[in-house]
């Protein structure tokens, strides 16, 4: 099982017994008040989000990675890379670079520690040229943590009725 460390987190390819634990952080409505899906309905939602990452993860060596505290072993949620194939903003076949995690730790730093990881992984690791991102346009934490990690805001748009924010970096 692959497994990657920046300083306070380390992260780890999600397994089927960790369904649990998606599930806790994807049934808090406050988690999803910035999100494009709801909240998931039953734990069997959760099992296949983990079967589709995992099939990520053998089909093009890249998906979404369970991040944990270091010091405690705490699951905080769920951060990094995947390959977008879902049209957005005009866009398919991008990486797309994202976090969710458990509402006791926001604004700790752990969303911008693992974006800053993942930019660096992307780039020396997969040679990436290009890394992309979306959010609500309304979210201003997620923006902070895109802009603070070198993002640049490239266009507003409408996506699933939503205004939302367009950002890209380049290698």
């Amino acid at each position: 099982m692959k497994r990657l460390e920046s300083e306070n987190l380390y992260y780890r390819e999600f397994q089927p017994e960790d369904a649990l634990l998606l599930f806790h952080l994807d049934s808090d409505p406050d988690v999803h008040t910035y999100l494009y899906d709801g909240v998931v309905p039953d734990m069997e939602h959760s099992r296949q989000t983990v079967a589709y990452v995992r099939k990520q993860y053998k089909e093009v060596g890249v998906g979404r990675m369970a991040a944990f505290v270091k010091t405690t072993g705490e699951f905080i949620g769920w951060v990094g890379l995947k390959i977008e194939h879902t049209p957005v903003n005009g866009h398919s076949g991008f990486i797309d670079i994202g976090y969710r995690l458990l509402q006791v730790h926001w604004g700790k730093g752990y969303a911008t520690e693992a974006t800053e990881f993942f930019l660096e992984y992307a780039f020396k690791e997969l040679n990436a040229e290009k890394v992309c991102a979306y959010a609500f346009e309304s979210n201003a934490a997620s923006r902070r943590v895109l802009e603070k990690c070198g993002l640049k805001h490239i266009k507003t748009f409408e996506h699933n009725g939503i205004q939302s924010v367009w950002y890209e970096i380049e290698r």
